[in-house]
């Protein structure tokens, strides 16, 4: 019997709406009832998080910013908080401003953003001077964004020789009719993973009792690490390989299906 569930949002629990299918909702409300945990794990800053835990109204924890940040709504207190070098972060931004690629900045109370050009949610405008701001708050992760690849992947080369840093995922994306290659950074101990096994031993459930859905890339750390991965049917193939199950698309009622499958029924 599986005792907690984890979601990834964006491509899994999400459909290209950005929404959450009535079908997934009412499934997740049946598991709650059952006494199964239910978590959001997502690469999105903890109060964007937290926006789709009430949509969703899964349970009291979240794991945000890639598994940066564990968090419990009812004590009201972060469980696990791993910030970035101080030094490797004011790089990564120094690049990002001096070039004029976007620059998302991450911290355990907010999303800034360079440019409003490429606000998605509520990011917040970032117009500190760079190295005070990184001084005075906690950076959990730094994303950058180019149109073109090889900029990109001249960033990652240099990350490579860097200490304490690393690459969490690399993907293309289109929003607002801008499209962009993109990489998250942030500490080299954070993966979500890493997350969840944390959570696990935190509520003494052992990981195998555990169960993940998850599409994407930096999904992969966390369908290894239960004992049940699930990979949308949308997720590459480096994702599939190495989940237990492959169900539909996140535009039908497959995560529905799937509890029912392993939980409710």
């Amino acid at each position: 019997m599986y005792k907690i569930i984890f979601f990834d949002l964006d491509g899994t629990l999400l459909d290209e709406k950005k929404e959450v299918l009535e079908e997934s909702k009412m499934a997740i409300e049946k598991v709650k009832k059952s006494g199964v945990e239910v978590v959001l794990c997502s690469g999105r800053q903890k109060n964007a998080v937290e926006r789709y835990k009430r949509i969703a109204d899964t349970g009291r924890y979240i794991i945000s910013t890639n598994g940066a940040e564990i968090y419990d709504f009812e004590a009201k207190k972060v469980i696990l908080e791993i910030g970035m070098d101080k030094n490797a972060s004011k790089w990564l931004c120094e690049i990002a401003l001096r070039n004029k690629y976007l620059l998302r900045v991450d911290t355990k109370i907010a999303r800034y953003i360079n440019n409003l050009k490429y606000r998605i949610n509520d990011e917040i405008l970032l117009e500190e001077d760079i190295e005070k701001f990184i001084d005075n708050n906690q950076i959990l992760q730094i994303s950058i964004g180019t149109k073109e690849e090889k900029e990109i992947d001249q960033i990652i080369k240099k990350l490579k020789g860097m200490l304490a840093v690393k690459i969490i995922n690399k993907y293309y994306v289109t929003f607002n009719g801008i499209s962009l290659w993109i990489i998250n950074v942030a500490n080299e101990k954070v993966s979500k993973g890493n997350a969840v096994l944390y959570l696990c031993q935190y509520l003494n459930i052992n990981s195998k009792e555990a169960m993940a859905f998850g599409d994407g890339k930096n999904d992969i750390s966390m369908l290894k690490a239960v004992g049940c991965g699930i990979a949308m049917g949308n997720a590459s193939m480096e994702v599939k390989k190495v989940a237990r199950e492959v169900i539909g698309i996140n535009e039908d009622a497959s995560i529905a299906k799937a509890l029912n499958k392993f939980i409710i029924k």
